[in-house]
C-alpha cells in the first residue's frame, strides 16, 4: 500500500548496480535504473577484480584445482545464470543511466564498458579515477544526476 508500481526505480553502486541490473531484467515493475560502476560478465568481474575477498577466492580455486585464470573464467561463465550481461536484452536502454569509472580495478573498467555495450549503450557518464576515489569525490554529482534522471523517467511529483 502506498507504493505506485508504475514509478519504481533502482539506484545501485558497484555490486548493488550489478544486482540491480539483474533485478531490472527480471522484474517489470522496475521502470528506470541507475547503475554506478557496475560491470559484466560476472566471470570477468570476478576474475579481474583486485578486491581481496574475491581475488583470494579465485586464487584459491586456481591453486586447488590447478586451473588457469582463463579456465576459472570459462567455468564461471558456464555456471552463472543471473549475469546482467546475459540478461541485458531484457533491460530498457532508454530507462538506464550508467556511471563508468575510468580507472577501476574493483569492477574493472573494461567490464563496465562491456555491460554498457550489452545494454545497447545507454546514457552514461564517465567518472575520473577508480572505484573508491570516483565514489568518494563524485558522489554528490552522481546522486544529483541520478535524481534528475529517475525523476524524468518516473515522473517526479
Amino acid at each position: 500500500p502506498g507504493i505506485d508500481s508504475e514509478r519504481i526505480g533502482f539506484f545501485g553502486i558497484s555490486a548493488g548496480g550489478i544486482v540491480g541490473a539483474s533485478l531490472a531484467a527480471a522484474d517489470p515493475r522496475i521502470k528506470a535504473q541507475v547503475l554506478v560502476f557496475a560491470g559484466a560478465p560476472m566471470a570477468d568481474v570476478m576474475t579481474g577484480t583486485v578486491e581481496d575477498s574475491i581475488a583470494d577466492s579465485i586464487k584459491g580455486v586456481m591453486e586447488t584445482r590447478k586451473w588457469s585464470r582463463e579456465r576459472v573464467r570459462a567455468e564461471l561463465r558456464s555456471r552463472l545464470r543471473t549475469d546482467p550481461y546475459v540478461l541485458a536484452p531484457r533491460i530498457s536502454r532508454e530507462n538506464t543511466l550508467m556511471f563508468i569509472a575510468h580507472d577501476d580495478e574493483s569492477v574493472p573498467t573494461r567490464t563496465q564498458y562491456a555491460l554498457w555495450y550489452a545494454l545497447g549503450r545507454p546514457k552514461a557518464h564517465r567518472v575520473p579515477g577508480g572505484h573508491y576515489v570516483g565514489v568518494g569525490l563524485f558522489l554528490p554529482a552522481i546522486i544529483s544526476q541520478s535524481q534528475r534522471f529517475l525523476g524524468q523517467r518516473l515522473g517526479a511529483p
